[in-house]
This record gives structure tokens, C-alpha cells and sequence, in this order.
């Protein structure tokens, strides 16, 4: 298991740690860090307020915490296991007797074990919750609704580009199940996008 030493410099509005890692031979890294295998209250929220707080004063209680990175997440930060020793000074005696920030979030009830089958999409059902959002579905199949942004967001565009009315009988882009299709139709409404701001339009070869 890597073990690496890190310094917490902030704590995130969705609770990821914002940290510099020493690899080694005065290497060091900064990067973004999320809690492995938590789900974490909604920010603003009572619970989100006293987990906030807990954090910062975890992080003002070390000089540095012992940290061990596994797979990324869905915003690609690495899920990240996070021991801490207040005035121990060898990194690897704090991930062996430290206590695990996880570990102690789920034991002060200021966080849940991770469900991994809250982020599957039921599309039996009319709408779904994202971040206590309600979201409507409308197609009833994950590449055709978002097919149906993509060709939403183009015509909205499209009517700011040419500054006329938005014709939504007019459509953009059609469904499709092909994934590069649909890769090619987001690089569209980038394009687009840059367009409408004034930025110089894509090259489409990966700028």
C-alpha cells in the first residue's frame, strides 16, 4: 500500500481535501483528494456544518496526515483513506496507529457508508434526485436523454449565434447509441459555446 505524506490546505464546499503530497525525494504534488467510501452530507446542511467543522479541526490538530490513494471517483479525484496522529512525526507510524479519518466520520455520524446503488439510474421512473435535485426523465434511456440535452443546448446556441428566436421544432441532433456520436455532438456544443464567448472555434484535434 503507498503511504504518503500529505498537508492539508483546504477543505472543499463538497468536503474533498485540498492537500500538497510528498512523493519522495523533496517531490511534491498537489492535488484534490475525496474521502473513499463515504457518502457526505449536503453542504450548508446542520450535519454538513459540523462535518466541516470537524475536518478543519483535524486539519489544524497535525502537521500533516498519512494518506493512501485508491481509484478515482466520478469527479476523478482520488479515493483517498486519511490516518492522523497529532505530534507524531514519521508518516508511516501514523497510518499504522493513527486513527482513520473515515472511520471516525462514520462512527461521529458525519458521514455514511458509500452506496454505490444510489448512483444507478432507475429509468422505470419518472424523475430521479441528484444532489436533493429532483431531475425528470423524459426518454427513458440514459444515451437518448442525453442526446436530448445536447440537441437542447445546440439550438439555444444555435438561436444566440444567429440572434433569432429559438426554434425548437428544429433539431439539432438526433438520438443516437453511438457513444463517439454523442462525444462528437458534446465537442459541438463546446464549439458552439466558445463561439457565443468570443474564443477562437475548435481545430477538432482534441483542443
Amino acid at each position: 500500500m503507498n503511504t504518503h505524506k500529505a498537508f492539508i490546505h483546504k477543505v472543499t464546499p463538497r468536503f474533498e481535501l485540498e492537500v500538497t503530497v510528498e512523493l519522495g525525494e523533496g517531490i511534491l504534488h498537489g492535488e484534490t483528494l475525496a474521502l473513499r467510501w463515504l457518502d457526505l452530507p449536503k453542504p450548508g446542511s446542520k450535519q454538513g456544518r459540523a462535518l466541516r467543522k470537524h475536518l478543519k479541526k483535524v486539519r489544524d490538530s497535525v502537521e500533516f496526515v498519512a494518506v493512501q490513494k485508491h481509484e478515482k471517483n466520478a469527479f476523478l479525484r482520488r479515493n483517498t483513506d486519511v490516518f492522523y496522529l497529532p505530534g507524531e512525526k514519521d508518516v508511516f507510524k501514523v497510518a499504522a496507529k493513527g486513527r482513520c479519518l473515515n472511520k471516525e466520520l462514520l462512527d461521529l455520524q458525519l458521514g455514511k457508508p458509500y452506496d454505490e446503488d444510489k448512483r444507478k439510474i432507475d429509468f422505470s421512473k419518472k424523475s430521479i434526485t441528484v444532489f436533493d435535485e429532483d431531475i425528470d426523465l423524459v426518454t427513458g434511456n440514459f444515451k437518448a436523454e442525453v442526446c436530448m440535452y445536447i440537441n437542447d443546448c445546440k439550438q439555444y446556441l444555435r438561436a444566440a449565434l444567429e440572434r433569432k428566436r429559438v426554434n425548437m421544432e428544429k433539431a439539432e441532433f438526433n438520438p443516437t447509441d453511438e457513444e463517439f456520436l454523442i462525444i462528437y455532438g458534446l465537442k459541438e456544443v463546446k464549439e458552439m459555446s466558445m463561439r457565443l464567448a468570443g474564443g477562437i472555434p475548435l481545430d477538432w484535434k482534441g483542443n
